[in-house]
């Protein structure tokens, strides 16, 4: 893990929800061509900045490693990059961390009337295009790339977590300390 410190959410809008120092909530956002909401929206008159250099690189697949029989049935992959040419990046990098943190990727567009005026989304029009976990930051030159796994890792996990402490009765002898207990 890069950084110190926890950063939550990463979105082609936004990163948010990060951990400072004092541990305090901050905002991050960012976007590929800039954006500034407006007084009514959430968050209200804040700028996302123009850095992300290339949309959300995801890839999926239901077979992992080419194991079809006992594989992980899908697994969901990718990255986000940045554009850090100036090295604007480095102090996000350097003091928060995004190991095991929330990735929300969002999507806008612009609308055309019928007198052909084009207007832009608001961020809360956006649609979710992507959510899963960051896996950490990679530098690349002039970029810097947040890999990313999408939320399919939870099925993976086991559903019951509850174990025998091997303290006897109910919780079991010591032969079946810390193992599994049926559902």
């Amino acid at each position: 893990m890069l950084g110190r410190f926890p950063l939550s959410a990463a979105a082609l809008g936004s990163l948010e929800t990060a951990i400072s120092e004092t541990a305090a909530e901050q905002v991050f956002y960012f976007s590929s061509g800039g954006l500034t909401t407006g007084p009514e929206e959430a968050p209200a008159n804040w700028h996302f900045d123009p850095c992300v250099s290339r949309p959300p690189d995801l890839e999926r697949s239901i077979v992992e490693s080419g194991r079809f029989l006992g594989g992980n049935l899908l697994r969901t992959i990718g990255t986000i990059e940045f554009a850090n040419a100036e090295g604007d990046m480095d102090a996000l990098v350097a003091n928060f961390g995004v190991d095991g943190r929330r990735v929300c990727v969002k999507v806008g567009g612009v609308d055309t009337n019928q007198a052909g005026l084009r207007t832009a989304w608001s961020y809360g029009d956006f649609q979710v295009l992507f959510e899963g976990t960051a896996l950490g930051w990679e530098y690349g030159t002039d970029t810097l790339s947040l890999r990313v796994r999408g939320n399919d890792y939870l099925m993976r996990l086991p559903i019951q977590t509850d174990r025998y402490l091997g303290l006897g009765d109910y919780s079991g002898d010591e032969d079946l300390e810390d193992r599994q207990r049926p559902q």
